[in-house]
């Protein structure tokens, strides 16, 4: 099954969230980030996340490894901001 992964990148590289659809995604990709727009810039909060396209059907050597490793899939800004 395909599925997207978001990312964190500020400070680690983790996982947030998996979800079925990008429009899943970008509902909580905006959520995370209006938050953050009361301290940080567009520019800054642009670096801080990455999206893969992860298979839940694969069996991945280490059991965090599914949710980060994958196809890097260009992030939409102008569905977040």
């Amino acid at each position: 099954m395909k599925c997207y992964s978001l990312i964190s990148c500020s400070s680690d590289y983790f996982c947030i969230g998996i979800y079925t659809s990008l429009d899943n995604l970008y509902v909580a990709l905006k959520t995370v980030v209006t938050e953050e727009l009361k301290e940080w810039s567009k520019k800054e909060i642009k670096t801080w996340y990455e999206v893969k396209e992860v298979y839940l059907d694969n069996e991945p050597l280490e059991c965090y490894e599914f949710s980060r490793y994958g196809k890097k899939i260009k992030i939409n800004w102008d569905k977040v901001f």
